[in-house]
């Protein structure tokens, strides 16, 4: 194994990254990637996506490879429904022997006839320093949940193998049953460096048994770079070509949160709309307002796009409605710049609202799982949020209006707490490569 004198020779290996489809996974990977660049500057620096298409939307010059989430799918896809359980538990006892058994006596073990998967294992083997990308994606909503398996599999491997991870600001939990726990804390545990990017998921891991400290730094897209100004407002110009700037400017980003989440229990979904849709008709009475509806995911399943639920939405509103869908898939760059002009983000997608926050724009988020509230927590803006569960017409309308009127003040918090968090993300390179030297060296 390569050590940080010898950082020429390092790889450094990045997983669990999502899709270039999402804007906020997308930020997570760019601004990732950044960070591990600046902590290992001259390392072999690569990926794990679960999907990659399209392809050109990804980083430029760093390679990427197909999960084992990814390749578990296509590995079952066509066998039987009662074969599917057990040729899953067949292939995580593989891999982890594996990992095993190379961590024991080195022998790096795979199937000869899949290229693909010698390909990512290799990835594996071959790594010095492995980092788990940021994001809400260690959470489980049942005891059972195979879903959260192969997600915490694919980031514990590197682990089981002996080599050192670091866990990037994120979310933890919540996460329903024992066992499910024991992993996760088992994981954190073994980390090199374990992030939280909220208190509440801090306190979370403490609670399930996590006995090693978990250091609270911000989501790493807060430092997302934005396009020029006047690029975003001749883009938006494509869209929307008002007489003059209207009194009040507001963003929406939605979210089919049963249809992405199958096993969360969520059945509020028509309550949901039906409170959107009330809000939309409520702004809509104010003299001289426009809405503008964005699109912060549109892939990469028909579950995950947003366009589909906006759709939904603006079919049921009258044409005079003073509203305009933005359908169209932007960089989290132009998005950030075009959150930027608003007056206020009603802001579902969590990254929607880091962006539009970042940019000082004032934000109300509809929270769902426990790392929306989490982060509203940590910037101040608690009161700034309702949980998805709970969501009605009444209670939604009632938020929108007591943004509108903090406007002022949540701006003059965001000018004070934006660059204290964005100077904490700027000291993670240092913190990442001092944590994997002091590693490094021990291991030897």
């Amino acid at each position: 194994m390569a050590n940080l004198s010898e950082s020429d020779a390092m790889k450094v290996l990045l997983l669990n990254a999502h899709s270039p489809q999402n804007a906020g996974d997308l930020a997570l990977l760019e601004q990732s990637l950044a960070h591990l660049q600046a902590a290992f500057p001259h390392a072999d620096l690569s990926y794990v996506i679960n999907q990659p298409e399209p392809a050109a939307w990804l980083p430029a010059n760093v390679p990427y490879i197909r999960s084992i989430h990814e390749h578990k799918t296509n590995l079952i896809k066509d066998a039987p429904k009662p074969r599917r359980k057990w040729l899953m538990l067949g292939l995580a006892i593989w891999l982890v022997s594996i990992s095993l058994i190379y961590r024991w006596t080195g022998l790096k073990l795979k199937p000869r006839a899949s290229s693909a998967w010698r390909e990512l294992l290799d990835h594996y083997f071959e790594a010095d320093v492995t980092a788990a990308i940021g994001g809400g994606y260690l959470y489980a909503t049942k005891a059972f949940d195979l879903n959260y398996i192969w997600v915490w599999l694919g980031v514990a491997l590197p682990v089981m193998m002996g080599k050192p991870l670091v866990l990037l600001p994120q979310s933890f939990g919540p996460v329903t049953g024992k066992l499910n726990q024991l992993l996760l804390a088992w994981l954190v545990n073994r980390s090199v460096l374990a992030y939280a990017r909220e208190e509440r998921s801090q306190q979370y891991l403490y609670s399930i048994g996590v006995n090693q400290p978990v250091h609270v730094v911000p989501d790493v897209a807060f430092n997302c770079p934005t396009v020029e100004p006047a690029q975003a407002e001749a883009y938006l110009a494509e869209w929307w070509q008002p007489a003059k700037r209207p009194a009040l400017l507001v963003g929406i980003t939605a979210m089919d949160f049963g249809i992405q989440h199958p096993g969360s229990g969520f059945s509020h979904g028509q309550r949901y709309e039906q409170a959107l849709l009330d809000l939309i008709q409520h702004i809509s009475q104010r003299d001289d307002v426009h809405i503008l509806v964005f699109a912060q995911c549109v892939g990469a399943s028909e579950a995950e796009d947003d366009r589909v639920v906006a759709r939904r939405l603006l079919a049921q509103l009258p044409a005079e409605t003073p509203i305009t869908f933005i359908d169209d898939r932007l960089q989290p760059a132009m998005l950030k710049q075009l959150y930027s002009q608003l007056d206020l983000l009603v802001a579902t997608r969590l990254h929607s609202a880091i962006f539009a926050l970042s940019s000082n724009t004032p934000s109300f988020v509809i929270g769902y799982l426990h790392k929306s509230a989490g982060v509203m927590q940590m910037l101040g803006l608690a009161d700034y949020q309702i949980p998805i569960e709970s969501i009605a017409s009444a209670n939604l309308i009632s938020a929108f209006d007591q943004t509108v009127a903090a406007r002022s003040l949540i701006k003059t918090l965001m000018r004070s707490t934006i660059p204290s968090l964005q100077s904490q993300l700027e000291r993670l390179p240092s913190q990442i490569r001092a944590a994997v030297g002091d590693w490094l060296r021990g291991a030897k």
